[in-house]
């Protein structure tokens, strides 16, 4: 009797610390102002971001979602452990929320810290469809602070962000021109570097891409300029939770008013950590501790890593504070050719995009030697605010490959910049099971934009298939110039970064241009979890996975569904239209292409002569990058003819087309282009056929230039190009 009535006194005090918190959300349209530019937006609650969700560690969550828009919505509770059918993927978890209708999400809160919500449907998350959740920890915090507030980045382009990607499609450097980014040998040369030059050509690269978009405006909890707690005095200590809610926009948080402490990463907690500044990837948050200085105000700036912009927030009053302004990188250094960087993401590192195709996602298996322990699910994790969300006994043993992390510029000695090797949780986690091992290569290119793993996009791909109760690694060695975020869906992971027990635990990891990371994390799930890169145009154009674990076969009605959707974009064939108009000659070119088919039309007519207009249609098979393959049909001077060949881009960035006729005439033609400076550019091209062209072009926009041309057949001629 006596134990049947502590039971109940047990369950009852449990029942009465829980209790359901109920959200309505609304998703909705919403006309907004920037940038000084009237566009149409989507919003939460008619708000950007959305209303921030705040919570107790054991609550119920009860969130009921209205799609009051004219498509589909969801809604993905970022970083959260919850059922399956809850995680907010359309055709992976569940059905999007139809136009019109609603779904009501239920889980409960078995972790604090701090996390976000956002769209998974299509782009719009870019368009306003995010909000910040503030989970509090059962017992109370660690860390003694006085304030606490919220900031959620954004970056905010005006255009649709389908019509941004459309536009990345026809040329991945399209916004270098709105960013005054473009690489040219003129910058070269003010880098006192032309050696660095002629080596990227060499590496067929022409410099370092530090970001896609060019952005419109950068925002903290919607606002160009964010001011909180005016009541904070000096000597007050403020938790400043930090989301990073960009579509694809890397933020380096700096200050001049005093150094920041880090105490939570992805909402969980950390050793403290002291460090002057450090780099935010898309999706991750930070929970850091700030002491407002002497002069009442303390201020720090969220900086696009392209140096294009930021945000200054502000905390307190008094004094006018200050802090870094943004700093444009040096997109002229000398690139890597080998990805022997063991993940250190400095900016001055590139690579070399390797051509040949890898196996994807084959897995290595072997069985752990380490003691056996408990499984605890993750599910299950009462404690995960003082402590890290998984308990067992199989330790990692990584640290030999040195993937420290680096996610700051080069180190300078006044100033300690963050490092995930500076990052350990507070308890020791290991993991007990099976060991299996995945080689994820992060493949892609900016010339046709598109962009996977292992060379295959989603699409494409097979799941990866993991068994409960196994430890897997992830091992990214990323082949890209850019940045990627990459984001497993439902689980937690360590960071191997040589702290083996207290390596950090994340949601969301930075893998630098050339870097290697490896990741672990226990199989404690169920069913299918999406796994992909952050950058939103980079996942939807196919860097993404499924994650399925083997006892699940998945549900075919998802997969029928998906097919007739609009979600599907990483095989979506963009248009691409070049025209030009010289008092020479005319011609129009024609691109219509996906990530392996591309087909092209071509016409010339010259004003010089009689000849009739020069027509053209080649079909091309993409194998590599750097390799195409084609058929095509040419007429010139009232004779047809079949061309069978291939297309390969050397060294130097030389493009180079090799093609048999169909009465067996070998030809062979070659052309390149480079950029002078950042708005005058040169193309050349000859051919066995006695053929030759040059271009000589002012650009004002990616859009429109005046040109000069000369060529064999017409001779030399001035005019304007358009492109569309």
């Amino acid at each position: 009797m006596k134990a049947i009535f502590t039971f109940l006194c047990a369950l009852l005090i449990t029942t009465a610390q829980a209790k359901e918190v109920r959200y309505e959300l609304n998703v909705d349209y919403k006309t907004v102002n920037f940038s000084g530019k009237t566009v149409q937006a989507m919003a939460i609650n008619k708000s950007i971001p959305g209303p921030v969700l705040e919570f107790n560690q054991g609550d119920s969550a009860i969130i009921n979602v209205t799609n009051n828009t004219n498509d589909d919505a969801s809604i993905h509770w970022h970083g959260l452990l919850l059922p399956q059918e809850q995680d907010g993927v359309p055709y992976i978890t569940y059905f999007p929320i139809k136009a019109g209708t609603s779904f009501e999400y239920q889980f409960e809160l078995s972790h604090a810290g701090t996390y976000w919500y956002h769209s998974h449907t299509r782009i719009d998350e870019q368009r306003g469809q995010y909000g910040a959740i503030v989970v509090h920890p059962k017992g109370g915090y660690q860390d003694k602070f006085d304030h606490d507030v919220l900031v959620q980045l954004a970056d905010w382009t005006d255009e649709n962000p389908l019509d941004v990607l459309k536009n990345l499609k026809k040329d991945g450097d399209w916004y270098a021109y709105k960013k005054n980014s473009v690489i040219s040998i003129k910058g070269y040369l003010q880098n006192s570097d032309l050696d660095a030059w002629l080596s990227n050509r060499w590496q067929r690269m022409e410099g370092m891409d530090v970001s896609d978009v060019g952005y419109d405006a950068f925002l903290a909890n919607g606002q160009t300029s964010l001011e909180l707690v005016p009541t904070a005095k000096a000597g007050d200590r403020v938790r400043v939770r930090i989301v990073n809610s960009g579509a694809s926009s890397y933020f380096d948080i700096q200050q001049n008013s005093g150094a920041f402490e880090i105490v939570a990463a992805d909402g969980v907690d950390v050793q403290p950590v002291t460090v002057n500044e450090f780099r935010m990837g898309m999706a991750e948050t930070y929970d850091v501790i700030v002491t407002i200085p002497d002069s009442g105000v303390y201020q720090f700036a969220a900086n696009s890593m392209d140096g294009t912009g930021g945000v200054k927030v502000t905390l307190g009053s008094g004094n006018s504070g200050s802090s870094p302004d943004p700093v444009r990188p040096n997109v002229f250094a000398k690139m890597s050719h080998s990805n022997d960087h063991q993940g250190r993401g400095h900016q001055g590192h590139s690579h070399q995009e390797q051509a040949h195709q890898e196996q994807a996602d084959h897995p290595r298996q072997h069985k752990s030697k380490e003691p056996q322990g408990e499984d605890h699910a993750m599910h299950s994790m009462p404690k995960m605010a003082q402590e890290p969300p998984m308990s067992s006994q199989h330790q990692s043993h990584e640290n030999n490959h040195n993937h420290h992390q680096m996610m700051e510029m080069d180190s300078e000695p006044d100033a300690q910049k963050l490092d995930y090797s500076l990052l350990k949780v507070r308890q020791p986690v290991t993991y007990d099971g099976e060991l299996r091992e995945f080689t994820l290569k992060l493949t892609g290119d900016m010339e046709s934009y598109n962009w996977s793993f292992n060379n295959t996009p989603l699409s494409a791909a097979d799941v990866i298939k993991i068994n409960r109760g196994e430890v897997v690694r992830f091992h990214f060695q990323n082949e890209s110039m850019m940045h990627h975020p990459l984001h497993l869906h439902g689980h937690f992971f360590k960071v191997i970064s040589g702290n083996g027990e207290y390596d950090v635990l994340k949601h969301t990891v930075d893998v630098p241009p050339m870097g290697n990371v490896t990741i672990e994390f226990a199989a404690n799930e169920y069913k299918d979890w999406f796994f992909h890169c952050h950058n939103l145009y980079h996942a939807k154009t196919g860097m993404a996975r499924v994650v399925r674990y083997s006892d699940y076969s998945g549900n075919p009605d998802f997969v029928k569904a998906k097919m007739q959707s609009n979600e599907i974009m990483d095989f979506d064939w963009y248009g691409r239209t070049d025209l030009a108009l010289f008092s020479s000659h005319a011609e129009v070119m024609y691109r219509y292409s996906n990530a392996k088919h591309i087909i092209e039309l071509e016409g010339v007519k010259h004003f010089s002569d009689e000849s009739e207009l020069e027509l053209a249609a080649h079909y091309n098979y993409k194998h590599s990058r750097w390799l195409r393959s084609f058929i095509g049909v040419r007429r010139m001077d009232d004779e047809n003819e079949i061309l069978l060949g291939f297309k390969y881009v050397l060294p130097f960035s030389i493009d180079t087309a090799l093609w048999i006729t169909d009465e067996g005439k070998v030809n062979v033609e070659v052309e390149t282009e480079f950029q002078l400076t950042e708005r005058i550019g040169i193309e050349l091209s000859t051919s066995t056929e006695s053929e030759w062209d040059a271009t000589l072009e002012y650009r004002s926009s990616p859009s429109w230039s005046v040109a000069i041309n000369a060529n064999q057949t017409s001779g030399v001629g001035v005019g304007l190009t358009a492109t569309f």
